[in-house]
């Protein structure tokens, strides 16, 4: 998730895991890039879904969704003049998808995450120009401001800046802040560092990183955010075609402190015990 000013505020193993459908290659990344669940003092970040930890997990898309569409359409940003072709060359490339690093994150302590890091490799015969467009529902729906200011300690507000909220779902970044006035991820003073290049994982014809966060507290109990990640081709006019997708994301919520976790254990270990004198015939 692109962020201006929101600040603070079971198949692991060595082996890749890769998915092959009509589409694109997807390649899982290995145990060291992965982790699937992660607390710190008294909140857990859980990836959903995560298919490296549940083989199950759906996170290949099979079409764009309505609510994307519906966004595109006239949601919290606007994109006039602009043209979505959604089905005709709907998994209309065969390259590969690397996801290098998938993890659950706590960056702050009143805060849950992740990170996901990404590279499309092009096939032969797939477009040229390349971009991601990015679909964030929060969960559950809440108006999120991308200049609003959290206490990292409690994840109470503290402030909120000019740009207006984003309710729900939106395209990433909320509030749009590209130079090409277009629904793409990296604007059109980033993709250059974005494209055919190089990073520590590897080569790319097209990279993806995202680390967003989100607050846990009080009044957001149980908080996270789903992701739904699109390879499009933009024809550098206004017309983008939708190509490929995965799904992702991640979901914080409050744990119970230690003291009372063993007492819970407790007082179930009591509640199950059969009592004394009792037999099975005589239960």
């Amino acid at each position: 998730m692109r962020i201006k000013k929101f600040v603070p505020f079971a198949m692991l193993g060595l082996v890749l895991c890769s998915t092959v459908q009509a589409g694109m290659v997807v390649v899982y990344p290995s145990a060291a890039n992965h982790r699937h669940s992660l607390i710190t003092g008294e909140i857990r970040s859980t990836l959903t879904p995560d298919p490296v930890f549940n083989a199950g997990d759906f996170f290949l898309l099979n079409s764009v969704s309505d609510a994307v569409k519906t966004e595109l359409a006239g949601g919290d940003v606007a994109f006039p003049g602009w043209t979505f072709d959604y089905a005709s060359q709907w998994k209309g490339v065969t390259g590969t998808l690397t996801i290098d690093r998938y993890t659950a994150e706590k960056p702050y302590p009143a805060f849950a995450g992740a990170a996901l890091e990404a590279r499309y490799q092009r096939a032969s015969g797939d477009p040229s120009r390349l971009r991601w467009i990015q679909f964030v529902q929060t969960i559950p729906p809440f108006a999120f401001d991308p200049d609003e200011t959290f206490d990292a300690l409690t994840g109470a507000s503290v402030g909120n800046g000019a740009l207006p909220a984003c309710v729900g779902a939106f395209i990433d970044p909320c509030g749009n802040d590209g130079t090409d006035g277009g629904p793409f991820y990296w604007n059109s003073g980033e993709i250059a560092n974005e494209t055919s290049g190089t990073n520590a994982f590897g080569a790319f014809d097209l990279h993806f990183s995202d680390v967003p966060r989100v607050p846990v507290s009080n009044t957001y109990p149980r908080n996270g955010l789903s992701f739904q990640l699109y390879l499009v081709e933009w024809d550098g006019a206004r017309n983008v075609n939708f190509l490929d997708g995965i799904r992702w994301g991640f979901i914080g919520v409050p744990e119970p402190p230690g003291l009372l976790v063993a007492l819970l254990g407790l007082a179930l270990a009591t509640l199950w015990r059969k009592p004394r004198g009792l037999t099975a015939a005589g239960a």
